[in-house]
């Protein structure tokens, strides 16, 4: 949550929490006495979030006019969230890759953003195209989980038309340039793809105008960068058919400890194969 720290941020700017889940950024973002609104297809997870709200003492309000926290299902990847309820920073951890059509997806939470609104993604990143692990995990448990390269989810960006992005690295600024550290180590360190971990403006110019940072070179996405020929692979057009039902709460909750379960037992086994090599 350190990159929120880098947001101008005041009583009136708006959150939305995207694919909230079990609401533990919008409990988050509400203790913090924030204004924030989540989201989720999922009836199931709406529900556990409202009980996670409601056990910590915060109340959801339902009110005509934007509320200080509220929980509400919808899919964002069908359309927008209406025009009186638009936000001023929408949040996306760990959900990006959980959308059919990530495009459409991202350009409906750009409509759902004031003019000067942002986006915060937080992504686990692929080194590769693809993973037969990530097949085996989408098929076994009827969800998505196909983490991006950075050069696609660059590609999505400005597919969707927004306006500019700025990458950020777990340890940005750790260690000045002078100090005696190993050229390799430096380079692992500053340039882990690990993580996506991006902020991106609906317009261009709106990263100087919402972020405390001095320093920044933002790139901005160019009409010509839209209509350029991409040779990477994203969902494009017509997206597949959803597999019905979708984040019941099997998939959701069952089927995100089975995902847990599942990484154990493939460490312990790469692990396992280790010691006896």
């Amino acid at each position: 949550m350190n990159l929120l720290s880098l947001l101008t941020v005041s009583p009136q700017t708006r959150f939305l929490d995207v694919a909230c889940g079990s609401g533990w950024l919008t409990h988050f973002l509400a203790k913090l006495n924030l204004t924030v609104v989540g989201i989720d297809i999922a009836p199931q997870m709406i529900e556990l979030a409202q009980e996670r709200l409601t056990l910590d003492g915060i109340a959801t309000i339902e009110l005509d006019t934007f509320p200080h926290v509220g929980l509400y299902v919808h899919d964002i990847e069908q359309q927008p969230i209406g025009a009186g309820a638009r936000c001023d920073v929408a949040v996306l951890e760990s959900a990006l890759h959980h959308f059919v059509n990530p495009i459409q997806t991202m350009r409906n939470i750009a409509d759902s953003l004031s003019d000067d609104g942002v986006m915060v993604i937080l992504e686990a990143a692929s080194d590769q195209q693809g993973d037969d692990y990530q097949v085996e995990i989408m098929q076994r448990y009827n969800t998505l989980e196909r983490p991006y390269t950075r050069a696609q989810l660059i590609r999505i960006l400005q597919l969707a038309g927004l306006g500019e992005y700025q990458f950020f690295y777990p340890l940005n600024g750790f260690f000045s340039p002078i100090e005696p550290v190993a050229d390799a180590v430096r380079s692992r360190i500053l340039n882990d793809h690990g993580w996506n971990t991006v902020i991106v403006a609906k317009q261009a110019g709106g990263l100087a105008r919402n972020l405390q940072v001095e320093g920044l070179c933002p790139v901005v996405i160019r009409p010509s960068d839209v209509a350029r020929p991409s040779t990477v692979a994203v969902t494009v057009g017509p997206p597949p058919a959803r597999p019905e039902p979708m984040f019941t709460g099997e998939i959701g909750i069952k089927g995100e400890l089975g995902i847990l379960q599942a990484t154990v037992r493939r460490i312990m086994r790469k692990s396992i194969a280790k010691l006896k090599g």
